[in-house]
């Protein structure tokens, strides 16, 4: 391979990046384009919903609170209790001890017991 075959293919490989970068930013100037006035629109929404209104709202559909409590013997009965107090209708509060080394389980446990 001489010198002006490595030239051109150089030149070949610069071109085509060029011509990818050039079509990426027309794509991106055109989505930006196309996205403006929807920004505009939704600007100009009310944003605030009223908090009170869902918690008492029947047709709110239940949920499942996850709380993951891996090693967790310092905070869980905390922070279970603080989702067992949430302002909602119907949900379930779920806490998830896979194997923890420390005394996460027998706290819930005893909390659990203790509050029946």
């Amino acid at each position: 391979m001489n010198q002006d075959q490595v030239s051109f293919i150089i030149d070949a490989v610069a071109i085509v990046v060029i011509i990818y970068m050039v079509s990426v930013a027309v794509v991106y100037l055109t989505l930006f384009l196309i996205s403006g006035p929807k920004i505009r629109k939704e600007r100009g929404l009310e944003r605030e919903e009223v908090i009170e209104e869902t918690a008492i709202n029947r047709d709110t559909f239940p949920v499942s609170v996850l709380v993951p409590a891996y090693n967790e013997e310092v905070g869980v009965v905390q922070t279970a209790t603080s989702m067992l107090n949430l302002n909602y209708p119907t949900f379930e509060v779920i806490v998830i001890d896979d194997g923890s080394k420390d005394e996460t389980a027998t706290r819930m446990i005893k909390v659990l017991t203790w509050n029946r």
